[in-house]
């Protein structure tokens, strides 16, 4: 059911026995300067995905013709909505789904590129996997369960210095002699975290890192993470937008099986967002269109979200950062001096909204296609 399955005859063929299959050339692409091209980086890219298409049967399509790059020391999240086509690309990657067209290169030390299609085994090499749920050996021990791990990837000479040093990175040194299935579930989290980080890997994909995790050691994660990026490629799922935006150095939105925007979080924010919203609390004696009326000056734009009869007032506006902001900032604060308003704040666009606004405008597509359809099959 999974894997990639090799042809019958794979015993005769010259390409099963040699130990180097390398693909030299890079074809051209049609849609390479399309309007989701890669994006620069000063880093190198490591990974080359080019039109990669993964269907089910005759009507599904799970990824449809996606292209991305993915550079050194940089981490990279993937987000959507559930069945999207995020862990059909996973599954892509690492081999456990073969693409139905498209290829997926991985570059060498030599900058030379490999295509994972008849070099799966140096891509398996080169790469770290911490699936969404742990999978451990309830009855080996946290450090017997890294030594496993080390031993997997070739380095059972070294599996005592890598399971030492990896209990250390983790913080998992005071633990080390639990069984697995004793362990809470962070714990076993932050162990798969450890096991895909053994061996010489330098892509490492992560499939929801931080579930199970409270808060805290959420954000102690983003920590490691970060520290750990150097010299590596980090992919990423997740479904908490506030991970993606404080961990990310690109964001790749996808729905439908379609990348949707591939940008870092403050492009993505000025390009999709709503904007800045501007919170007041409002004095009885004072009424909005007063208070509209003097931001206007500064902020000819903007518009009235939410007005609390004697509470709060939210405004709206889409100007960014500039001499008239700050001077209507500068305003309210006078106001506020002068007993006017009670308070003010200034809340930024976030993640949640761009990630709304871009799967929304997909669903309204969708649903737009489908009418449409519907219609013609009637006739009308």
């Amino acid at each position: 059911e999974y894997g990639i399955s090799l042809d019958w005859n794979f015993l005769f063929k010259r390409d099963y026995w040699r130990s180097e299959k390398l693909d030299h050339h890079t074809q051209s692409l049609p849609d390479r300067d399309s309007l989701l091209s890669r994006k620069n980086s000063t880093d190198t890219a490591i990974l080359h995905v080019n039109n990669l298409v993964k269907q089910f049967g005759p009507d599904k399509i799970a990824v449809d013709n996606v292209s991305f790059d993915l550079y050194e020391n940089q981490i990279t999240s993937l987000v959507g909505p559930n069945g999207s086509g995020k862990t059909t690309i996973f599954n892509c990657l690492i081999g456990i789904y073969k693409q139905t067209s498209g290829t997926i290169k991985i570059q060498n030390n030599d900058g030379k590129n490999f295509d994972t299609r008849i070099n799966m085994e140096m891509l398996r090499k080169s790469m770290g996997y911490c699936p969404q749920h742990d999978i451990l050996f309830d009855l080996l021990t946290i450090k017997e369960q890294i030594e496993f791990y080390a031993i997997a990837r070739g380095y059972e000479k070294h599996k005592e210095k890598i399971a030492n040093e990896m209990l250390h990175l983790m913080d998992l040194e005071n633990f080390k002699d639990l069984y697995c299935n004793t362990l809470s579930g962070g714990m076993k989290r932050r162990l798969s975290l450890a096991c895909a980080f053994i061996g010489d890997t330098k892509i490492i994909l992560l499939d929801e890192p931080s579930s199970e995790l409270d808060p805290s050691n959420r954000r102690l994660l983003w920590d490691w993470l970060r520290s750990m990026k150097q010299g590596k490629t980090l992919l990423l799922t997740t479904h908490f937008m506030e991970e993606s935006d404080a961990l990310s150095d690109r964001i790749i939105i996808i729905a439908n099986g379609n990348i949707k925007a591939d940008e870092t979080s403050a492009k993505l924010k000025e390009k999709y967002g709503s904007g800045y919203k501007l919170i007041i609390n409002k004095q009885n004696n004072f009424y909005t269109n007063d208070i509209k009326n003097v931001l206007c000056h500064y902020l000819p734009e903007l518009k009235i979200e939410i007005d609390i009869h004697g509470g709060d007032v939210v405004f709206r506006t889409n100007q960014q950062p500039n001499k008239q902001f700050v001077q209507a900032l500068h305003h309210l604060e006078t106001m506020k001096q002068e007993n006017r308003i009670k308070d003010y704040g200034v809340q930024n666009s976030t993640m949640d909204d761009v990630f709304l606004k871009l799967t929304r405008d997909t669903n309204i597509e969708n649903e737009s296609k489908s009418i449409s359809m519907n219609t013609d099959i009637l006739g009308l």
